[in-house]
């Protein structure tokens, strides 16, 4: 390695003290003793900058034990994972409400009391999985159990979305049977519809605090409660109240399925 070619290799490490940090301390260290040193001759120099070069390549070959740590840790499935879970959790219920800053002073607690120590960040209550191989994690489940529930999940969201516009068709048949005009009979599909907007402001908040399985369990059984109301009842009023409440439950599987679906994906 000639004069030239050191030049160069000092210049990357000066650039990039990250990727070379054993070399660049060492090389440091060793050079400036060298520049306040002065040589007698050209070649016992040269080939003390060579000897230098070549420990110092040598030394930085080794991996350290911090780097051996950093990589075990970040292994990519293990971090996608938590970039995700992360994600969902700041853009639901973890996320922050911003309120206007008080000026005022805060009032004392009284009897020579201070202040409670302040809380510690949220990061620390976020539950994450552990590690690539968690046998909680969805795409961690066995072949069997991914069917299995995607079967169900599917089915439950295929009977909410075809619940709402099934009742269009006998929408004459409902104004004819009970004396009303058109616009009132489409009253049983606008309110279906309405409860499917209404449905994931609660159904949503409520899976990422309760879990996937509570929310759709309780909607499926109001789901099919109200829609045999619907069947069953013998006035306009109790079928469009039902109506209401059969789209408040079906928009249940609706929303979490579409958040679990990619989580149990094959």
């Amino acid at each position: 390695m000639d004069a030239s070619d050191r030049v160069i290799s000092r210049a990357e490490e000066d650039a990039s003290p990250e990727r070379f940090p054993i070399h660049s301390e060492k090389a440091i260290e060793e050079h400036e003793p060298m520049a306040r040193t002065a040589t007698g001759s050209t070649s016992s120099s040269s080939s003390s900058d060579a000897s230098a070069v070549e420990r110092d390549a040598a030394m930085s070959r080794q991996p350290t034990q911090r780097d051996d740590a950093t990589n075990l840790e970040r292994h990519a499935t293990a971090m996608s994972r938590i970039h995700t879970q992360r994600s969902q959790h700041s853009g639901t219920v973890g996320a922050s409400l911003k309120s206007r800053t008080s000026r005022k002073p805060l009032p004392a607690f009284g009897a020579g009391k201070p202040f409670p120590p302040p809380l510690p960040e949220r990061e620390e209550y976020v539950v994450e999985f552990d590690g690539p191989d968690d046998p909680l994690h969805a795409q961690n489940w066995p072949i069997r159990k991914k069917l299995i529930t995607a079967a169900m999940l599917g089915f439950t969201t295929l009977t909410a979305a075809f619940g709402s516009s099934i009742f269009s068709a006998a929408t004459r048949v409902v104004a004819q049977q009970y004396g009303v005009g058109t616009t009132v009979g489409v009253l049983g599909t606008s309110l279906y519809v309405l409860g499917f907007a209404t449905g994931p402001i609660f159904w949503a908040p409520l899976s990422e605090l309760k879990g996937r399985r509570l929310p759709l369990v309780i909607a499926s059984f109001g789901f099919s409660i109200f829609n045999i109301g619907v069947a069953v009842g013998k006035d306009l009023q109790t079928i469009l109240i039902c109506r209401f409440w059969a789209g408040f439950f079906g928009a249940c599987p609706l929303t979490v399925s579409c958040q679990l679906a990619p989580k149990c994906c094959l």
